[in-house]
């Protein structure tokens, strides 16, 4: 029986190398004080740097939504840090079994800057143009809205988020109906040419946008 320590210390070890390999330097045991910043505690398991990233790195041994709930207090800790990130990275305990890595979130903020790039160009003469932004903002913004619910959204498809995110209940019936429209009308957009779309259908997709961008602001009492 292999003991719970040993084993994490070896999936440790084992993500290490596939980071320094990447060209990471890789601290294997980070202290509070190698974070600039408060994290409340939490003393991550590494922290790999390459270039102007700095990774912050939890690892796991299995996959499970409670992970981003436990540890969502340091995600928007560090996503208002340029340059950091969080990520958990989950490492199957076969060793014969691949690596998967959670990808991390875009920050709100992040978002909110590229929506407000967008309303500056949105015009009659640019409506088009700007639906495929709109929609990787509205993803941008489901995969917060989804994650939390609980919901680990990292592997999703836009599709397979949108369907998710209705059988979960994160998304009415109105909203998943008005998504799956938009959704043709983004593919329309990137894959036909030419084509055109007047303003009076881009701007309810853009309110959405607005609207669920308002709506995660506030539930983090940003407004």
């Amino acid at each position: 029986m292999n003991h719970p320590h040993k084993q994490h210390d070896r999936l440790v070890s084992q993500i290490a190398i596939e980071l320094e390999a990447d060209g990471y330097a890789v601290n294997r045991f980070p202290t509070r004080e190698d974070v600039p910043f408060s994290l409340h505690g939490y003393i991550p398991d590494l922290i790999a740097t390459k270039d102007n990233e700095s990774l912050i790195i939890e690892i796991k041994s299995h996959e499970s939504s409670e992970h981003v709930k436990y540890y969502r207090n340091i995600i928007e800790t560090v996503e208002k840090h340029s340059g950091w990130k969080f990520l958990i990275k989950t490492v199957s305990s076969n060793p014969e079994s691949e690596t998967h890595i959670n990808s991390s979130l875009v920050p709100i903020s992040d978002i909110e800057e590229q929506l407000c790039k967008v309303e500056r160009i949105f015009s009659v003469d640019s409506a088009t143009m700007t639906v495929p932004f709109i929609w990787n903002i509205i993803v941008a913004l489901l995969r917060h809205k989804a994650n939390r619910d609980g919901i680990e959204t990292s592997d999703f498809t836009d599709r397979s988020l949108i369907n998710k995110s209705y059988s979960m209940g994160v998304i009415s019936t109105s909203d998943y109906e008005r998504l799956k429209s938009w959704k043709i009308l983004r593919d329309s957009v990137v894959h036909s040419i030419p084509f055109t779309v007047d303003v009076s259908s881009v701007t309810p997709f853009l309110d959405y946008a607005k609207s669920l961008l308002r709506e995660l602001q506030e539930s983090d009492g940003v407004i």
